[in-house]
């Protein structure tokens, strides 16, 4: 879930009412238990307090040992005195939330970029990268969550009766979760990484709607109106891709998409796209070995002219003087790395803010099985069941995702394109033609392994968070 989306939905501060106390804890229900003692309190038979007693010095000169305890109510023994204890209690409460989220924003933060980096090795492969990244989880906690069932480790973390809860609710997460992962490492691998960080922040409002629709969650003006601020962001950013005003008109594109469609997608400008040619295409001048040939025709009466690039280029579909790519334009160009376009980048958009709504749901469904358990769930417990359940569904969910991929993934095909984004992960590449060679699968094992890491991290801190 979003980060924003959980300081907006878990960090409401309770005001305290005007006509409580000075020292007192103001909880639902009025509880003297959080009402702090005062530095100036006398016993009944007006002796000194036990504060003022614990600061007095012993009769050898050294310090009382009330003194040396952490807290300013360590020597309280009296009765009453549980509420120093509480209050301290709510203090390390309040610390360890501020340093989890702390550690969350750091490693969400970084999760994100390596989520990107990861994708582009592994660009032909997002159902592999998909099934790994749910596959890493089981292993990894059923390697803490046996033992510390079995023997009672850690204090006994994860106690017998925990074990043997119904395994329901884990089902239900494990497929939001599922449909949520799948649809965002799709988007991944197709969105620029400022989208990815932008688009994903649709949870905020998302989650507000379901929490309110789902839990009677209340909010104050200023929310929504934060709320607001993101969806207009969000349609700032979607604008030019729907309306393509920014689209250019024309498009590098080679005559031999599965040899040369790498090399020529990569230029953005007529020249740059018409400088690569065969050796029969270039030749030495005084400007350098780099210079060349351009298309050239005779007129009517043997002068030697300039033709138009783009003319010389559209007008004909072979290969002119050694030409490897030709200025098209974008209407008529064969879309084959289509992965690249205005449109596909738009799809993949909203697919990334649909997502957000199995995202919400499932952080809503995650705090009430959380806070309605009789028993403390273990975060690492909660996630291994919830992967167990996440990794099953991704199997047949990749069906319909290896279609929706570019280029489409028949489902005969799919068990090869699986096996292929295992090897690629190993740094070895199996496809060295068309659009999208694996040229950079030697970078795969650094970035997907450090991604995996961020990622099991960054979700093991959401689920400490909700609890």
């Amino acid at each position: 879930m979003s980060l924003l989306a959980l300081m907006a939905d878990k960090f409401e501060l309770e005001q305290p009412d005007a006509g409580a106390p000075v020292g007192r804890r103001v909880d639902e229900g009025g509880d003297d238990a959080g009402l702090a003692f005062s530095s100036l309190e006398l016993r009944g038979d007006g002796s000194p307090s036990a504060e003022e007693r614990a600061r007095e010095p012993a009769d050898d000169g050294s310090p009382s040992i009330a003194s040396e305890g952490k807290g300013a109510f360590v020597g309280l023994d009296g009765p009453g005195s549980g509420g120093g204890a509480a209050e301290d209690k709510s203090s390390q409460q309040e610390t360890k939330l501020l340093v989890t989220f702390l550690l969350m924003v750091i490693v969400g933060t970084a999760n994100k970029v390596f989520q990107k980096l990861q994708a582009i090795p592994m660009y032909n492969y997002p159902n592999s990268l998909n099934l790994l990244q749910n596959f890493v989880y089981v292993p990894l906690c059923f390697a803490y969550i046996l033992p510390v069932s079995r023997f009672g480790l850690l204090n006994n973390a994860i106690p017998a009766e925990v074990t043997v809860t119904s395994k329901k609710p884990f089902a239900v997460m494990g497929l939001l979760d599922c449909l949520t992962c799948t649809l965002l490492t799709f988007a991944s691998v197709y969105l620029p990484g400022s989208l990815l960080i932008l688009l994903p922040q649709a949870s905020i409002p998302a989650s507000m709607i379901l929490s309110k629709r789902i839990k009677g969650e209340t909010y104050a003006k200023y929310q929504y109106l934060g709320a607001a601020v993101v969806v207009a962001g969000i349609l700032v950013v979607l604008e030019p891709l729907m309306t393509q005003r920014h689209a250019s008109e024309f498009q590098c594109e080679a005559y031999d998409q599965d040899e040369f469609c790498a090399l020529c997608e990569e230029e953005t400008t007529e020249d740059g796209c018409l400088s690569h040619r065969t050796n029969a295409g270039h030749f030495e001048s005084a400007f350098g070995s780099s210079f060349v040939v351009r298309s050239w025709t005779d007129d009517a009466d043997g002068r030697v002219i300039l033709r138009s690039l783009a003319e010389s280029n559209s007008s004909t579909s072979q290969p002119d003087m050694g030409e490897l790519c030709r200025w098209m334009p974008s209407t008529s160009a064969q879309q084959q790395s289509s992965g690249s376009s205005a449109t596909t980048t738009l799809i993949w958009s909203i697919v990334t803010i649909l997502a957000c709504i199995p995202m919400a749901l499932s952080s809503i469904y995650k705090e009430l099985a959380l806070s309605g358990s009789q028993t403390d769930l273990d975060p690492i417990f909660l996630n291994g069941w919830v992967a167990l359940f996440q990794l099953m569904f991704s199997f047949p969910l990749s069906i319909p995702a290896g279609i929706a991929q570019t280029p489409p993934v028949a489902p005969r095909d799919l068990p090869q394109n699986i096996w292929d984004g295992i090897k690629c992960y190993l740094g070895m590449g199996t496809i060295h033609t068309g659009c999208h060679p694996d040229d950079k699968c030697s970078e795969a094992p650094l970035y997907v392994n450090v991604f995996l890491v961020f990622n099991v991290c960054f979700n093991i801190l959401i689920v400490y968070i909700l609890k």
